[in-house]
């Protein structure tokens, strides 16, 4: 999964599409890749789950229709 990494800086609704994986060797979704490898490891999977809430709230700061209401 080293030359994987890239997947990781995905957020969910990105990693939708179906390619071939060279660390994996097969056709899978860029989801299941980083679903593998969150099993595998789970301090990665921590991190990751880490790293996708502060990317929402990150996101939702720079959406001026959040705000609205405020």
């Amino acid at each position: 999964m080293r030359t994987n990494w890239r997947l990781f800086h995905k957020a969910d609704a990105e990693a939708k599409y179906k390619r071939f994986l060279f660390g994996l060797n097969e056709y899978i979704t860029e989801q299941g890749a980083i679903d593998i490898a969150l099993d595998t490891v789970p301090k990665l999977k921590q991190s990751y789950e880490t790293y996708l809430n502060l990317h929402e709230v990150l996101v939702k700061d720079k959406d001026p229709r959040y705000w609205q209401g405020y």
